[in-house]
């Protein structure tokens, strides 16, 4: 992998949502219903 590309995935993880992501989104003001809304609701209706 190029090392440009490399830099854009470097902290990429299993966990990265839930220790990175979800703190920093809630702390710019998104709710947890906006957060379900965003997780669970949307891709249930993509997917079912």
């Amino acid at each position: 992998m190029p090392e440009e590309e490399r830099e854009k995935v470097k902290n990429w993880n299993f966990t990265n949502i839930f220790r990175n992501i979800l703190p920093a989104v809630k702390a710019a003001g998104i709710t947890y219903k906006q957060i379900d809304t965003i997780l669970i609701y949307n891709p249930a209706r993509l997917f079912g």
